[in-house]
């Protein structure tokens, strides 16, 4: 009897777990549709105390199954960053911010700005993948006051924050951090300005 009882509660145990992991899954793909990846506005790049202001565009197209970002900097020429997942089997990020942050600066450690350009392609992809219900793989995801955040699993170092939510209900602000072992940092801010989105589609 002793034996049923411990089982019958192990059963309840188990299924309220679930219950709760697929809760918390449910609220992250609701509040990733809330993320704009269609949208213009203002940006900002940090790293080793230094800054650059840029403009940026972007565009999701998930027909084709491309993302890209187009940084305009003051006074020089604009940098691109694509995810293209087209082909199942392989995410490709093609850039060419890394080189221009090496070609000006040559105290960047190449293998950390790579691990950070990595680390934000697998976020923002992963995004991407989440708003159309496939499970996370690379970040571990919650939502807590508004605010989505991550922390990397495989690109331990990268971490990210969604939040201000504007008039339309997406997230204003889109952060996303990388703090490397040898004491070098990267911070990427986008400020959406305008979203070419329709959250209610999103929604739907």
């Amino acid at each position: 009897m002793k034996t049923i009882s411990l089982v019958i509660i192990f059963s309840v145990l188990t299924s309220c777990s679930l219950f709760q992991l697929n809760r918390k899954l449910e609220d992250v793909i609701i509040a990733s549709k809330h993320v704009c990846l269609s949208s213009a506005g203002k940006g900002r790049l940090e790293f080793s105390g230094k800054k650059y202001v840029f403009s940026y565009e972007s565009a999701l197209d998930e027909e084709m199954g491309k993302w890209l970002l187009v940084l305009s900097f003051p006074l020089h020429a604009s940098e691109t960053f694509e995810i293209d997942w087209s082909n199942p089997k392989k995410i490709i990020f093609n850039t060419s911010i890394e080189e221009k942050l090496l070609k000006e600066n040559n105290e960047i450690n190449p293998e950390q700005l790579h691990r950070f350009v990595n680390g934000l392609g697998h976020t923002l992809g992963e995004v991407i993948a989440i708003r159309q219900e496939d499970e996370p793989i690379y970040n571990e995801w919650s939502l807590d006051k508004n605010v989505l955040s991550s922390k990397g699993i495989k690109y331990q170092e990268i971490t990210s924050k969604f939040y201000n939510h504007d008039s339309q209900g997406y997230f204003g602000v889109m952060s996303i951090s990388y703090n490397g072992t040898d004491g070098q940092s990267y911070k990427i801010d986008l400020v959406v300005r305008n979203c070419f989105e329709t959250l209610e589609k999103q929604l739907n």
